[in-house]
């Protein structure tokens, strides 16, 4: 069993210091552990990556914490489990460890995220999704959409899976930024292209993404696109409701009007932004003597579309995904 309460003196102190509690409730609030360990992948990313199997590796009574508090309610009554790929190991174990997991009540979450891919690889995906929808699971449910070539094992496991679990919330980790170089401007432009690509494709089932940047990210032609990209997928109030256009816009109008300019749209479309550039709004002066500027995120989208422009209309087309115009529920009705 962990010791659950090794960090509470570094909680206590980080909550004298000014942080809120909150901010640490997965020391206080989470019995932690590994169901399994192992992979069958062989991503090249990975520290998994020279691993064949899967294997037991815990019983769940191991690390789920059953301390009470006076008022006899559980001090952790949520599970974070950190399995490798528990969905690819033996059906005899991932279907008895969640049958298990299910029994406990109690609301978990598999945090480095679920292989979709399975789903439609396995005997046994349906008998998956439709185990997994009878859950009480914390969170968004989370898979992973790494490669562009899984493209067509993800759309059939989606089927599947969103025929289970229409209105379950469902994230995946987009991996990206792997190998770039400072010179690399074709590897560069297809990374930037295959994002938004897995991105469609999540938009058209209804589902969000989560930009995990390999740290080569650093060494792309325009490193800060990625972290522009992560800042508007990431959060889904912005992938929800506006397209990266819309929210590289809406950056630059909300920097105008903490500078005090007089803002008449707070987003535009392209055209009629690149009539306005073309023509000097930017360059002006207003009353007070001030130009706008554009903004750090604007600045990178420009970058972007100056760096390739024979790539420009397919670009533009990218920043224009927006989740509102492509989900299609008739993919899995």
């Amino acid at each position: 069993m962990p010791y659950y309460h090794l960090y509470d003196s570094f909680v206590d102190r980080k909550v004298a210091e000014g942080f809120k509690r909150d901010k640490y409730k997965d020391y206080q609030q989470y019995s932690i552990g590994f169901l399994t360990r192992g992979c069958i992948r062989h991503c090249p990313f990975c520290i998994n990556k020279l691993e064949d199997k899967i294997f037991p590796y815990s019983d769940l009574e191991w690390f789920l914490d059953e301390e009470r508090d006076d008022q006899g309610r559980l001090v952790r009554p949520y599970i974070y489990l950190w399995d490798d790929n528990f969905l690819a190991a033996d059906p005899a174990i991932w279907r008895a460890r969640l049958q298990q997991l299910i029994n406990t009540g109690r609301p978990f979450q598999f945090r480095q995220g679920l292989d979709e891919r399975m789903l439609a690889q396995s005997p046994h995906g349906e008998e998956m999704a439709e185990m997994l929808s009878k859950t009480k699971y914390h969170g968004d449910f989370i898979f992973a959409f790494d490669n562009w070539k899984d493209r067509p094992l993800i759309e059939r496991a989606l089927k599947i899976w969103k025929h289970y679990n229409p209105k379950k919330g469902t994230k995946f980790y987009l991996f990206c930024g792997f190998k770039q170089t400072e010179q690399g401007y074709q590897k560069f432009y297809r990374d930037i292209w295959e994002i938004f690509q897995r991105i469609k494709v999540l938009m058209t089932y209804g589902c969000v993404g989560y930009l995990m940047r390999h740290e080569d990210y650093h060494n792309a032609p325009i490193s800060n696109l990625y972290i522009q990209i992560a800042r508007w997928c990431n959060q889904q109030a912005f992938y929800k409701k506006m397209s990266f256009w819309e929210y590289s816009y809406r950056n630059q109008t909300f920097w105008e009007q903490g500078a005090g300019f007089e803002v008449l749209k707070p987003i535009k479309p392209f055209e009629e932004f690149q009539r306005d550039y073309e023509t000097g709004y930017y360059d002006r002066e207003d009353s007070r003597g001030k130009v706008r500027k554009i903004c750090k995120t604007l600045q990178t989208l420009l970058d972007t579309l100056e760096m390739f422009p024979e790539h420009r209309e397919e670009l533009l087309e990218m920043f224009n995904y927006k989740m509102s115009n492509l989900k299609d529920p008739k993919l899995w009705e």
